[in-house]
């Protein structure tokens, strides 16, 4: 092999070489350009999201001789958020993992799960209420300005100690756990998480009275 046919081998391996290292070089630029744009677009997205967070007003009130209550929900806003496509409202317990402190010989994890451990659950006979009262959802969803109402009852002792006595004594002057979990088109569901007193007849009135001054 002369030395012409050598130096164009050279010639050609190195150009190959070279177009593969700007082919290299552009594709990463490329995927660097792409990934940068989507983090912008994820961020874009993300400070929507937040923008668009439901701003909601709660008030929950005794009824009768407190056995009863009425849980309001009022959607507020924001501006850009006119409706919510469906809502799921859970009654959330006082200790989230209640069942892992579980002593032997005592109840189970799913009889503790089944158990709403505070002061109400959602009226078991109130349509779209699942049947230990843990949770209601609202197909249709709610526009700004206008309630969700919740029908509440004392929830009951559990199975494993039905003391009622006892029972009222675990859960007096407890507040209404929830997580209002808020739907609308293709965003991902916003879950707010709320303590609610519950007031009684009179104070609800004060309350009221306040909001429309």
């Amino acid at each position: 092999m002369n030395t012409e046919t050598v130096t164009g081998i050279i010639s050609a391996v190195a150009t190959t070489a070279t177009g593969l290292l700007a082919w290299q070089a552009a594709r990463s630029a490329n995927k660097a350009a792409h990934e940068s744009a989507q983090v912008v677009k994820d961020a874009d997205r993300d400070r929507r999201w937040n923008a668009l967070t439901p701003q909601l007003t709660y008030t929950c009130v005794a009824r009768d001789d407190g056995s009863r209550a009425e849980l309001r929900i009022r959607l507020d806003g924001p501006i850009g958020l006119e409706r919510l496509d469906r809502v799921t409202v859970r009654i959330r317990d006082d200790r989230p993992n209640r069942a892992k402190s579980l002593l032997a010989g005592g109840p189970t994890a799913e009889e503790v799960a089944r158990q709403v451990w505070g002061p109400y659950r959602l009226n078991t006979n109130v349509e779209n209420v699942n049947p230990s009262g843990r949770y209601v959802t609202f197909p249709d969803g709610v526009v700004v300005g206008e309630d969700l109402v919740c029908a509440l009852e004392d929830t009951i002792p559990p199975p494993w100690n039905p003391d009622r006595r006892w029972w009222a004594d675990q859960v007096d002057g407890m507040p209404v756990r929830i997580t209002v979990e808020c739907e609308r088109d293709a965003h991902v569901p916003w879950r707010i998480k709320k303590e609610v007193p519950v007031l009684g007849e009179r104070g609800a009135q004060q309350v009221t009275g306040r909001l429309m001054a």
